[in-house]
């Protein structure tokens, strides 16, 4: 009876199963228990990982030189914020000025030369003499020239009609001949005038071609001493082509910088990275992207966002066919401060999602 009561104690059970080996064993079997459980309830992300950069969302302008001179100012520098026709170099060419000067000086003495050209020609049409301005360009003496002409066919004419007066004809019969001879000096003169007039309006016709081409020349000439002057065409910020940008002079053609837009929260960041061609059958546009950047401190740039376009043709590199990827991420306003053109960083993109479990066995059988 004492033994049944001993077996059925307290103290018999606590003697049992209360060992050390026993209270290690439960917790490790709960612990098991649990991770197994984790292991098919919880799942892993399937990532493709790549280096990338950040680069701007929206069309990069250049900055080019219109003009060849001498840098007389400089206001460029890295990362410099610039406004839309702000000054960023002056040029000087002095030989753009002189010939803007003598362009400038050339239509004033065509000018000049039209002027009395149109006295010589009012000249002609009246018969007189209405020369107001300086004679520099004959044309006083191709009136008087003219003139000469006229009163040789009018003394011819009156020749004709004395010699007709000498005749002895009737009044009527001297009459028809001196109209007659009159009407044909009349038209002798009419069309040496004719003639000396449309001589001048061709005259005139050529130096207006002239004026023409001289205001196109100067047009074009004013146009380049403006391109002297090279202004920012947008806002955005300063990306130097030669970071020690001292050049004391400039030649046509020359690209200077180029102007990226302001990073903002407005503005889109592109992600640009690449991925090896026998990892393109994973990627799909707008799969997740998480980008984290190579910045030393507590807290680097974490950014994430999806992929916007994939390469349709690889890129041949010593590493191989690699396809270029880029995603569009999103920012926190309180993480713009800490962006960058150009900041590289690792590149994670989520292609699926599978069960540890799942993982841990294709990992050991290599599936």
């Amino acid at each position: 009876m004492n033994d049944e009561m001993k077996f059925e104690s307290a103290e018999f059970y606590h003697r049992r199963f209360g060992s050390f080996a026993t209270k290690i064993i439960w917790p490790i079997v709960t612990v098991f228990i649990i991770s197994i459980l984790i292991l098919f309830i919880t799942k892993k992300e399937i990532t493709v990982k790549s280096v990338g950069k950040i680069i701007p969302g929206e069309a990069i302008l250049k900055i080019y030189s219109n003009a060849e001179g001498v840098i007389i100012e400089n206001n460029l520098s890295e990362n410099k914020v610039v406004h839309t026709g702000e000054t960023l170099l002056k040029l000087s060419n002095p030989s753009m000025k002189i010939n803007l000067k003598n362009n400038i000086q050339k239509q004033k003495e065509i000018q000049k030369q039209k002027e009395e050209l149109e006295g010589y020609k009012n000249s002609v049409e009246s018969n007189k003499k209405p020369f107001s301005v300086s004679n520099h360009y004959g044309y006083e003496e191709l009136f008087a020239e003219y003139q000469n002409h006229i009163n040789e066919v009018d003394r011819q004419n009156q020749n004709n009609i004395d010699e007709i007066n000498k005749m002895d004809l009737s009044i009527e019969e001297r009459n028809k001949k001196i109209a007659q001879c009159h009407e044909s000096f009349s038209q002798e003169k009419m069309g040496l005038k004719l003639k000396t007039l449309a001589g001048i309006k061709q005259d005139i016709q050529g130096i207006k071609n002239k004026i023409i081409g001289l205001k196109g020349e100067y047009e074009f000439l004013n146009s380049n001493m403006e391109h002297l002057t090279v202004r920012a065409p947008e806002d955005g910020i300063l990306h130097l082509k030669n970071s020690n940008f001292k050049s004391k002079s400039i030649s046509l053609g020359t690209e200077v910088a180029d102007v990226y837009p302001k990073i903002n929260k407005k503005n889109k960041l592109i992600i640009q990275f690449f991925v090896p061609a026998n990892k393109m059958n994973e990627l799909k546009v707008k799969q997740s992207v998480r980008f984290k950047a190579n910045q030393t401190g507590p807290t680097p740039l974490v950014a994430t966002g999806s992929i916007r376009s994939i390469q349709v043709a690889p890129t041949e590199t010593e590493s191989g066919s690699l396809y270029q990827v880029q995603a569009l991420i999103q920012t926190e306003s309180k993480d713009i401060s800490k962006v960058r053109y150009g900041l590289e960083g690792r590149v994670s993109v989520i292609t699926g999602k599978i069960t540890w479990f799942n993982y841990l066995r294709n990992l050991i059988f290599n599936d």
